[in-house]
């Protein structure tokens, strides 16, 4: 028997979309095994036809594919190539028993009389409507970011050093006051050296004026904190950049500010007098008590230093976007990356975009949210977000092996399916960043997991940042251990993955870039992920244990593929073997021959 709540279509969501002008995706998730096969009905080409008893709505079916299964759900999908722009639609839905037609009123039985030509009650896609279909710029897929911390990355001038800098070499206590004097032209003078490692994509952590190192409690949006350099600096490192093919965003803290923001300190002042009290979320007068000393529990804040900003007040919108507006016009950056940004209201989102897009039409627009954030990607709001819910299930198998495979199986597909194939192209990937523990603390310094992590990190469709060092396997735990100083004197990127995952990953860019999974085997402690685009296949053979073996399917015995990280061409035995590494890159292509 089919039940009518395990079957889950959303119209005009990740389960139905424009993937173009002509093309719409549809899914259906069903309960796993219920269902022998699904096929989709829609409109026929010759619509309404008379008949003998009547005009009749026409209607053509089309078989549809089981592409990924986990422990409680089948997702099946269709691409449907339309002739005309809108389609209306349901499911007929198979057991070996009987069949049933699946509409957004429910479950009829197929012959239904009342609901044959009830063209109303059946799904609707209206209309393609072009300047809907959710287009990220077509750089950012092709892009892999480096994120700096600029403080602890390189300083020039080093010579010059003021008495207040810690000792490089060996900080004594790092800490949202810890200065170690990185700046914006230490980082235009390892733009050779970033380029030698292949990456394409800066995105530095705040640099506008503020009294931490981190800079997240801004103080002036105008000016560049002198520690890091000038403003003159920064049009200098975009320039040098764009040169190399090197696309730069910056990060926006537009949720909040920090006390010393000139229009907080106004309101510190004047209390309920001050023009700017609006600007604030003030739930009480005065905000400082008799000593001059903050009341948190008066006003609403990110910390007490960091006093949250009402982005519905009309000034408040003006002035934010008008940063944004300024540094792209006046230093040409590439984008912005927004801090917290779902706890700001999508209608100022929605004039920071066409703000943004009307000085640089492909600009890149991330935001930094750590759930699931469909509400932001519709179209008019952000491009791209910080994909952390995808990072989840690969640190939790391979790094701290607290889930099975299984568990890795259904998170990985469910991350997946969240969000459309035009998403997916302007997601921000990552495995660590300054909000986390990096990748070789996670793993327990185990570098062997640590690049199988990257493995998996590398085969994800959209961009991908790695955290500065990460080809150092530089080490580190929560804040402030994450943010180690840069020792550039120690790099040896010969033994570092990253620059051959990075050189396979462009090689082969859109057969990387698509995203569409094949989990075609998971085992107890391995799996096997395929990603198919036009005449070439890359597998991903990677197990979360040490010295086992990894079984490789029929078909693929006696094939012959190129190893993606030697270069050779290996014909593919009955097991691969996982004992130096835990991960096998391979390609099969029409040309790979010996």
């Amino acid at each position: 028997m089919i039940h009518k709540e395990n079957l889950m279509h959303i119209p005009k969501s990740n389960m139905a979309y424009a993937k173009n002008k002509n093309t719409v995706y549809i899914q259906l998730r069903t309960k796993k095994n219920e269902l022998e096969s699904v096929e989709l009905i829609k409109d026929h080409p010759d619509g309404w036809v008379q008949t003998d008893a009547g005009y009749v709505w026409k209607k053509e079916s089309i078989p549809m594919r089981k592409h990924y299964t986990t422990s409680y759900f089948d997702y099946w999908q269709i691409e449907v190539l339309l002739g005309d722009p809108s389609m209306r639609y349901g499911f007929i839905v198979h057991t070996e028993k009987e069949s049933k037609l699946f509409i957004e009123r429910g479950l009829f039985d197929r012959e239904d009389p009342f609901i044959e030509n009830d063209i109303n009650s059946y799904f609707a896609f209206p209309y393609i409507h072009e300047i809907d279909i959710f287009s990220p710029p077509t750089w950012v897929e092709k892009t892999i970011w480096y994120q700096i911390f600029p403080d602890r990355f390189y300083k020039a001038n080093a010579e010059s050093d003021s008495a207040h800098l810690q000792n490089w070499k060996d900080p004594k206590e790092l800490g949202q006051y810890a200065f170690l004097g990185g700046n914006i032209t230490g980082v235009t003078q390892k733009l050779d050296y970033l380029e030698e490692l292949g990456v394409n994509g800066l995105y530095l952590t705040p640099i506008f004026e503020a009294p931490t190192v981190h800079k997240y409690d801004t103080s002036d949006y105008f000016k560049i904190d002198a520690a890091f350099g000038t403003k003159q600096d920064l049009k200098e490192l975009v320039n040098l950049a764009h040169e190399k093919g090197m696309h730069l965003i910056l990060d926006g803290v537009f949720n909040h500010c920090g006390v010393e923001f000139a229009p907080f300190q106004d309101v510190m002042l004047k209390g309920a007098e001050s023009k700017y009290r609006d600007w604030f979320y003030i739930h009480q007068f005065p905000i400082i008590d008799a000593s001059g000393k903050l009341i948190p529990t008066h006003y609403r804040h990110f910390v007490p230093t960091m006093p949250k900003l009402n982005t519905q007040n009309r000034e408040v919108q003006d002035y934010l976007i008008e940063v944004a507006v300024y540094w792209m016009k006046e230093a040409d950056i590439d984008g912005w990356r927004l801090d917290v940004a779902n706890e700001i209201d999508h209608h100022f989102w929605r004039k920071f975009r066409e703000a943004v897009k009307n000085v640089k039409k492909e600009a890149y627009i991330v935001g930094e949210i750590w759930h699931n954030a469909q509400p932001w990607l519709d179209g008019s709001q952000f491009d791209g977000v910080m994909n952390y819910p995808l990072t989840k299930p690969i640190l939790e198998w391979m790094a701290a092996e607290r889930i099975d495979t299984a568990t890795f199986c259904d998170s990985f597909i469910e991350s997946v399916v969240q969000y459309s194939s035009n998403q997916h192209a302007g997601m921000f990937n990552l495995l660590d960043s300054h909000d986390t523990d990096r990748i070789v603390h996670y793993a327990k310094h185990d570098l062997l997991r640590v690049n199988a992590c990257y493995a998996l990190l590398f085969i994800l469709p959209g961009s991908l940042s790695l955290y500065y060092g990460s080809e150092n396997y530089l080490e580190g735990g929560e804040d402030p251990e994450n943010r180690k100083p840069m020792h550039f004197d120690s790099i040896k990127l010969k033994e570092s993955i990253l620059p051959q995952l990075i050189h396979a990953r462009r090689e082969n860019q859109p057969l990387f870039n698509q995203s569409t999974f094949a989990f075609i085997q998971c085992e107890r402690d391995s799996v096997i992920i395929q990603k198919e685009f036009q005449n070439k296949r890359v597998y991903l053979f990677v197990s979360n244990k040490k010295d086992t073996t990894i079984g490789v399917p029929l078909k693929l015995q006696g094939t012959k593929m190129k190893n993606l990280l030697t270069g050779a061409i290996e014909t593919m035995a009955e097991t691969i073997k996982c004992t130096d590494t835990l991960f096998q890159l391979y390609l099969q292509a029409r040309d790979v021959s010996d």
